[in-house]
């Protein structure tokens, strides 16, 4: 008689077993991977877009417009890491506002 086994995934970053299901995602990494790297990406996305959202923000001289574009990432990036959301979610929200708020921080040494 067969059964069916689930599969065991061996953790060390040497012998990594794709799941035959996963989708390739961000970075070519599958939600597997992402999801066992869940405690180093979400420290980092927290510090990163606070820190990068800061700088954005004093950056952008009083301008509402400006603001509500910083804050608005990286308030749905900190909702996402805080409710244990899907990493795959984190990292789409967490590349959103890392973009924008490079993009603000730069246009202030532009102009």
């Amino acid at each position: 008689m067969e059964t069916t086994t689930s599969h065991i995934y061996d953790v060390t970053p040497e012998t990594v077993i794709e799941h035959p299901k996963a989708e390739t995602l961000v970075f070519g990494m599958s939600e597997i991977q992402l999801e066992r790297l869940r405690w180093i990406i979400s420290p980092v996305a927290i510090l990163l877009f606070g820190c990068l959202g800061g700088l954005a923000a004093g950056s952008a001289d009083g301008n509402l417009v400006k603001l509500i574009l910083i804050g608005i990432p990286s308030a749905l990036t900190l909702s996402m890491v805080l409710s244990v959301s899907p990493v795959k979610y984190i990292v789409y929200c967490l590349t959103a506002a890392v973009v924008i708020d490079s993009v603000i921080f730069a246009l202030h040494f532009i102009n």
